[in-house]
C-alpha cells in the first residue's frame, strides 16, 4: 500500500483563499489540498467534496475570496505509515474518510509522507485483475450477478467487477438472474434504469424478503434513491445514485471478503 502514496503534497495556508486552493487542485489535477498554519502544522484538509458541499451554504458576497479555513475539514485524521493498511481500512470503512494523509509521527508538515485516496485504492485493485495463472492455481472468484437492460452499461459493470476479482454473471433474463441470486444467496448488482415500474417493485420485494447477501441497486433518478434507501437498510444493501461511486465498490469488495472468509 505504501506504493500508492502520492508523494507530492499540495498545501495552502489558513490565510489563503478558497480560490487559491481551487487553482492548485485544478493545475495539479488532484482532489484535495492540505491546510497548514504559520507553524507548518497540518490543521485541515480541503477536498472537492468540501468545496461542493460548503460553497452553496456559505453566506458571503464573494465566496471565492473566503479563507481556506472556512472550507477545510478539521481535525485532519491521519494514517500512520507503520500501520497504513490497518488505518486506511478502519478510517474508510469505519468513518467514511476518503483522503488519508500519511504521517510518520506528528501533524507537522515535515512528518507527512504523502496521501492515499479511495481513487488510489480502487486503481490498485482494478489494476490487479485476475490472471490465468491465478485461476490455474485454484483461486476462487466470487460470482456476482448483474441485472441491467442496457447492453453497453452491462459490459461496463462486467469489466469493473471482473477487475475487482469477481466472476460476473450476465447470462439469462433479468427474472432468471434475480431468482438465482435469491435462491443461491449470491452478490447482486441491479441497474433499475430501463426496467418497468412493476418489475422494479417485484424485484424490491424479492430483495427485501429473500436476499441476505450483498447487493447494489443503482439508479440515475435522484428522486428514487432516498425512498429506496429507507426501505433497504440492511448492511450490504446499497442504493446508489449513478454514476457508481468508487467508495461503494470498495465496500462491496470488503463485504465480499468477509462473506467468503
Amino acid at each position: 500500500m505504501k506504493d500508492m502514496l502520492t508523494r507530492r503534497l499540495l498545501t495552502v495556508s489558513t490565510e489563503d483563499t478558497i480560490l487559491d486552493a481551487v487553482r492548485k487542485m485544478r493545475d495539479a489535477n488532484v482532489s484535495s489540498v492540505l491546510v497548514i498554519n504559520s507553524d507548518e502544522l497540518v490543521v485541515g484538509i480541503i477536498t472537492e467534496r468540501d468545496i461542493v458541499h460548503k460553497f452553496t451554504l456559505l453566506d458571503v458576497q464573494d465566496k471565492l475570496l473566503a479563507k481556506a479555513g472556512v472550507f477545510m475539514t478539521r481535525p485532519v485524521v491521519m494514517a500512520r505509515v507503520d500501520h497504513l493498511e490497518e488505518d486506511v481500512r478502519s478510517l474508510f470503512f469505519g468513518k467514511g474518510i476518503r483522503h488519508f494523509p500519511v504521517t510518520k509521527g506528528t501533524h507537522a508538515l515535515h512528518d507527512i509522507l504523502g496521501i492515499v485516496t479511495v481513487t488510489d485504492l480502487a486503481s490498485a485493485w482494478f489494476g490487479k485483475g485476475t490472471t490465468s495463472e491465478q485461476n490455474a492455481s485454484g483461486k476462487h472468484e466470487q460470482s456476482i450477478l448483474i441485472v441491467c437492460e442496457e447492453v453497453t452499461t452491462r459490459e461496463h459493470y462486467r469489466q469493473i467487477l471482473k477487475a475487482l476479482g469477481f466472476q460476473p454473471v450476465l447470462e439469462g433474463t433479468s427474472d432468471e438472474l434475480m431468482e438465482r441470486a435469491c435462491q443461491q444467496q449470491l452478490p447482486l448488482l441491479v441497474d433499475i434504469d430501463g426496467l418497468e415500474l412493476e418489475k422494479i417493485k417485484r424485484y424490491l420485494k424479492m430483495l427485501k424478503g429473500s436476499h441476505n447477501n450483498i447487493f447494489l441497486l443503482l439508479s440515475s433518478q435522484p428522486q428514487l434513491v432516498g425512498p429506496l434507501r429507507e426501505q433497504l437498510k440492511a448492511e450490504g444493501h446499497f442504493v446508489v445514485l449513478k454514476p457508481l461511486d468508487i467508495s461503494y465498490l470498495l465496500q462491496l469488495l470488503n463485504l465480499a471478503k468477509v462473506t467468503k472468509s
